[in-house]
C-alpha cells in the first residue's frame, strides 16, 4: 500500500503540515461537549448530528459563509484556559492518528479572550501583566496552548509548533503578536502569519496595506522572526507580490490566485516562494469561483515544479483531515511521487531551527525508506 494515501490507523509517521487553525482543530464531539456542559445553545434538538449539520460547510460561497461558524468555537472556548489546553492535547492525538509527524499550527490569542472581560485582558496586556492574580490574557492563553502541546506531544511522539497571527482587520494586536513571537520563541512558538480578509481588487487590497502591519512584518524579518501570509486567496495576484516584497513573506497561505499574473508566478518560481495548499477549503471559500478556475490552481503548481504543501486548514469546517485533503488531491490526479515530495518539501520550508529541521528531513527519509 502506498504510504502517503494508506488508512490513518496503519500510517507511519510521515506527513508534515504547515497550515492549520488552531480553534477548527476541535473535535465536533469536544465541542459539543463543552457547548452543554456551559449551557450553550445548541442547534436543532442538540445532538451531535444537528451540530454537525450546522458547522460544517456543505457548499462554496464566500470567505465570510465558509468561516461564519468559527465564532461558535471562539465562544466556546473563551477564557477556559482548561478548554483551550485540551483541545491543544487532542490536537496531538489527532495528528498521530492522522500520521503527521510535524505541525505548525496558527493561533490568534485574542480570539479566545474572555468575552466579557476584554477590555481588563488587554490592559492587563499593555501592563505587561501576564495572567496575575488569575486575569485570562494573551500570554496565558498562549501558555494553555503550549502545555496542551507539550503534553501531547509527549504522549503521542508528535512535534507541534504554533505561528502566532495577526490580522488585517485588527493592526493595533500586531505589536503584541510580534512580542508574543519573541518571547515565546523558545518554548514553541516559531512564526508568524497574517490573516483577515483581502481586498477583492487591487485597489481594495491597497486600502488593505496597513502601514502597522508592514513595519511589523518587516522588524520581524529583520529579528530572524519567520514569517508566512494568507494571500492570493480572496484577493488578486498582486496581494501575493506585496506579501513577498513588502511583508518579506518566506510562504505563502494558499496563493491560488497568483496563477492570474504570470510575471508575479514566474517570481514566486524564481525565488522558490513555498505555497501552503489546503484542498478542501479552496474549494469551500468561493475562492474558485471568482472568476471561475475550471482546473485546480495546484495542478499548474505540480507541473511547474512548484514548491508547495498540503494541509487541511479548517479541520472541523470542513469536515477533513490530512488524510481526506490526500485523498481528493489523488483523485485529481496527484501520484504518489508527488504528495511524497509536498511532504518533503513542507519539511525544507518549516519553521524549524535548522538541527530540528535536519532531524525532521531525517526522519521522513527512514519513513519513506529514502536512502541518500
Amino acid at each position: 500500500m502506498l504510504l502517503a494515501q494508506a488508512p490513518a490507523r496503519s500510517l507511519l509517521k510521515s506527513r508534515v503540515e504547515l497550515h492549520i487553525h488552531f480553534t477548527s482543530t476541535v473535535r465536533l464531539e469536544t465541542l459539543w461537549e463543552l457547548m452543554r456542559c456551559k449551557n450553550h445553545p445548541l442547534p436543532g434538538g442538540g445532538t451531535l448530528q444537528d451540530l454537525k449539520n450546522q458547522v460544517v460547510v456543505k457548499e462554496p460561497k464566500n470567505l465570510s459563509h465558509y468561516l461564519k461558524h468559527k465564532k461558535l468555537v471562539e465562544e466556546t472556548l473563551a477564557g477556559d484556559l482548561e478548554a483551550i489546553e485540551r483541545v491543544a492535547f487532542e490536537l496531538a492525538e489527532e495528528q498521530a492518528k492522522g500520521g503527521v509527524l510535524y505541525t505548525e499550527a496558527r493561533l490568534i490569542p485574542r480570539d479566545l479572550l474572555p468575552r466579557t472581560h476584554s477590555e481588563v485582558a488587554e490592559h492587563a496586556d499593555k501592563e505587561g501583566k501576564k495572567g496575575e492574580g488569575g486575569q485570562v490574557t494573551v500570554d496565558s492563553i498562549l501558555r494553555a496552548v503550549l502545555k496542551g502541546i507539550k503534553r501531547g506531544e509527549e504522549h503521542f511522539e508528535v512535534k507541534i509548533r504554533i505561528l502566532l497571527a495577526c490580522r488585517r482587520e485588527y493592526p493595533e494586536w500586531a505589536w503584541e503578536t510580534l512580542r508574543l513571537c519573541e518571547e515565546y520563541r523558545h518554548e514553541g512558538v516559531v512564526g508568524m502569519d497574517l490573516s483577515g480578509r483581502e481586498g477583492q481588487t487591487e485597489e481594495g487590497a491597497e486600502r488593505l496595506r496597513n502601514t502597522v502591519i508592514r513595519d511589523v512584518f518587516r522588524t520581524a524579518a529583520a529579528r530572524g522572526i519567520h514569517r508566512t501570509v494568507h494571500s492570493g486567496e480572496a484577493g488578486p495576484a498582486s496581494c501575493v507580490k506585496y506579501a513577498t516584497d513588502v511583508l518579506k513573506a518566506e510562504r505563502i497561505g494558499h496563493g491560488y490566485r497568483v496563477l492570474e499574473d504570470e510575471e508575479i508566478f514566474a517570481k514566486c518560481l524564481q525565488r522558490g516562494v513555498h505555497f501552503e495548499v489546503c484542498p478542501h477549503s479552496s474549494l469551500l471559500t468561493g475562492a474558485l469561483l471568482d472568476p471561475p478556475c475550471p482546473r485546480h490552481p495546484l495542478m499548474r503548481l505540480v507541473e511547474e515544479g512548484a514548491s508547495f504543501s498540503l494541509s487541511s486548514d479548517n479541520p472541523l469546517l470542513t469536515n477533513s483531515r490530512l488524510t481526506q485533503e490526500y485523498e481528493l488531491v489523488t483523485r485529481w490526479g496527484l501520484t504518489e511521487a508527488d504528495i511524497t515530495r509536498a511532504n518533503f518539501q513542507a519539511a525544507l520550508h518549516s519553521f524549524l531551527p535548522a538541527d530540528e529541521k535536519a532531524e525532521l528531513i531525517v526522519s521522513l527519509k527512514e519513513a519513506y525508506g529514502v536512502t541518500d
